[in-house]
């Protein structure tokens, strides 16, 4: 399990900016932070950024990440009180998922049997022979896994 957590914060062109431990994610991984930095008396600011590890340790010998927000109006961040920070760092994945063949088929077939005698020949001349895209329904299920890869910063051979 990864541990990742704040080790400093400081007011920057009047955003707040953190710095992020990230040890246990590989260099040059791509990872997304997200999260919440507060005050007592309202401070407050919302953290979402997608960041590359970098692939050169700090002088320390550790891996940071700085991000950065906007503290929401009107409170701002005061001097007396100490900030609380809540940050999440995870690898980033990107999965395709698709529907079955077999689910295809039966609606394919439901749509032959309603579209008997009603409009036929619609849909032809539309990008080389493409039926219009029609909307979602309500329990439709996309549960094939046809690619997952995880995002990084690795050059492909």
């Amino acid at each position: 399990m990864a541990e990742s957590y704040v080790t400093s914060a400081m007011i920057k062109d009047g955003k707040i900016a953190v710095s992020v431990l990230v040890d246990d994610f590989k260099d040059d991984e791509f990872v997304e932070i997200s999260g919440q930095a507060t005050q007592g008396d309202g401070g407050f600011a919302n953290f979402y950024e997608i960041a590359q590890i970098p692939a050169i340790a700090s002088p320390d010998g550790h891996l940071y990440v700085e991000v950065t927000a906007t503290p929401l109006p009107p409170n701002r961040f005061t001097r007396d009180q100490d900030i609380s920070v809540v940050l999440r760092v995870a690898n980033i994945w990107l999965t395709v998922v698709g529907r079955q063949a077999l689910q295809q088929q039966e609606e394919r077939q439901q749509q032959q049997g309603q579209g008997q005698g009603q409009g036929q020949g619609q849909g032809q001349g539309q990008g080389q022979g493409q039926e219009p895209a029609s909307p979602a329904y309500e329990g439709m299920i996309w549960d094939e896994v046809k690619k997952v890869s995880q995002i990084s910063g690795y050059r492909f051979p």
